[in-house]
Protein backbone atom coordinates (compact mmCIF):
# COMPACT_ATOMS: atom_id res chain seq x y z
CA UNK A 1 0.00 0.00 0.00
CA UNK A 2 1.27 3.57 -1.17
CA UNK A 3 1.19 6.36 1.80
CA UNK A 4 1.24 9.61 0.66
CA UNK A 5 2.30 12.90 2.75
CA UNK A 6 2.02 16.77 2.41
CA UNK A 7 4.95 18.57 3.69
CA UNK A 8 4.03 21.56 5.78
CA UNK A 9 5.94 24.66 6.40
CA UNK A 10 5.26 27.99 7.77
CA UNK A 11 1.70 26.80 8.39
CA UNK A 12 1.37 25.94 4.35
CA UNK A 13 2.07 23.24 2.44
CA UNK A 14 5.18 23.68 0.89
CA UNK A 15 4.91 20.19 -1.09
CA UNK A 16 4.04 16.48 -1.10
CA UNK A 17 5.21 13.03 -2.04
CA UNK A 18 5.60 9.72 -1.03
CA UNK A 19 8.36 9.39 1.44
CA UNK A 20 7.82 10.98 5.30
CA UNK A 21 10.06 13.87 5.53
CA UNK A 22 10.91 16.10 9.05
CA UNK A 23 13.58 18.83 10.15
CA UNK A 24 14.09 21.67 8.65
CA UNK A 25 10.96 23.36 9.94
CA UNK A 26 9.12 20.65 7.97
CA UNK A 27 5.79 19.03 9.18
CA UNK A 28 4.71 15.47 7.80
CA UNK A 29 1.08 14.77 7.48
CA UNK A 30 -0.02 11.67 5.88
CA UNK A 31 -2.96 12.28 2.91
CA UNK A 32 -5.31 10.29 0.64
CA UNK A 33 -4.67 9.36 -2.46
CA UNK A 34 -6.93 11.95 -3.94
CA UNK A 35 -5.59 14.79 -1.85
CA UNK A 36 -1.91 14.25 -3.53
CA UNK A 37 -3.46 13.74 -6.64
CA UNK A 38 -4.83 17.30 -6.06
CA UNK A 39 -2.80 18.76 -3.71
CA UNK A 40 -3.28 22.10 -5.29
CA UNK A 41 -6.50 22.36 -4.53
CA UNK A 42 -5.80 21.91 -1.10
CA UNK A 43 -4.62 24.28 2.06
CA UNK A 44 -3.54 23.45 5.59
CA UNK A 45 -5.93 25.04 8.25
CA UNK A 46 -5.86 24.17 12.17
CA UNK A 47 -3.50 21.30 11.90
CA UNK A 48 -5.55 20.10 9.21
CA UNK A 49 -5.61 19.58 5.43
CA UNK A 50 -8.74 21.29 4.21
CA UNK A 51 -10.31 21.86 0.53
CA UNK A 52 -9.33 25.50 -0.42
CA UNK A 53 -12.65 27.10 -0.90
CA UNK A 54 -11.31 30.02 -3.13
CA UNK A 55 -8.96 27.35 -5.36
CA UNK A 56 -11.37 27.89 -8.89
CA UNK A 57 -11.02 31.23 -7.76
CA UNK A 58 -6.96 31.82 -7.46
CA UNK A 59 -6.64 29.01 -10.48
CA UNK A 60 -8.42 31.55 -13.03
CA UNK A 61 -6.34 34.10 -11.41
CA UNK A 62 -3.19 32.55 -11.89
CA UNK A 63 -4.37 31.73 -15.55
CA UNK A 64 -5.26 35.22 -15.97
CA UNK A 65 -1.64 36.38 -14.76
CA UNK A 66 0.09 33.74 -17.50
CA UNK A 67 -1.97 34.99 -20.25
CA UNK A 68 -1.08 38.52 -19.18
CA UNK A 69 2.60 37.25 -19.15
CA UNK A 70 2.50 35.84 -22.29
CA UNK A 71 0.30 38.80 -24.35
CA UNK A 72 3.61 41.35 -22.95
CA UNK A 73 6.18 38.92 -24.77
CA UNK A 74 4.10 39.11 -27.82
CA UNK A 75 3.84 43.01 -27.87
CA UNK A 76 7.52 43.15 -26.81
CA UNK A 77 8.53 41.23 -30.13
CA UNK A 78 5.95 42.97 -32.33
CA UNK A 79 7.39 46.64 -30.70
CA UNK A 80 10.84 45.23 -31.78
CA UNK A 81 9.64 44.26 -35.45
CA UNK A 82 7.21 47.88 -35.45
CA UNK A 83 10.34 50.23 -34.31
CA UNK A 84 12.38 48.16 -36.83
CA UNK A 85 10.44 49.44 -39.32
CA UNK A 86 9.59 52.81 -37.98
CA UNK A 87 5.96 52.27 -37.77
CA UNK A 88 4.73 54.89 -34.96
CA UNK A 89 1.31 53.95 -35.31
CA UNK A 90 1.50 50.41 -34.13
CA UNK A 91 4.04 51.19 -31.81
CA UNK A 92 2.01 53.67 -29.78
CA UNK A 93 -0.77 51.05 -29.94
CA UNK A 94 1.33 48.39 -28.82
CA UNK A 95 2.58 50.89 -25.65
CA UNK A 96 -0.85 51.45 -25.15
CA UNK A 97 -1.53 47.87 -24.10
CA UNK A 98 1.25 46.81 -22.88
CA UNK A 99 -0.13 49.50 -20.04
CA UNK A 100 -3.30 48.24 -19.73
CA UNK A 101 -2.07 44.98 -19.06
CA UNK A 102 1.02 45.74 -16.66
CA UNK A 103 -2.15 48.23 -14.67
CA UNK A 104 -4.09 45.18 -14.60
CA UNK A 105 -1.31 42.52 -13.82
CA UNK A 106 -0.28 44.73 -11.03
CA UNK A 107 -3.93 44.58 -9.55
CA UNK A 108 -3.53 41.04 -9.75
CA UNK A 109 -0.77 40.60 -7.80
CA UNK A 110 -1.22 43.48 -5.20
CA UNK A 111 -4.66 41.87 -4.54
CA UNK A 112 -2.65 38.87 -2.88
CA UNK A 113 -1.21 41.22 0.16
Amino acid sequence: MRRYYAYIKDKKIDGSGQCPCSGGGITCIEITEEVFDNINQYMYKRGKIVINPDWEEEQAKEERIQEIYARLTEIDNKSIRAIRANDTDYIEAYEQEAIALREELRGLINDDN
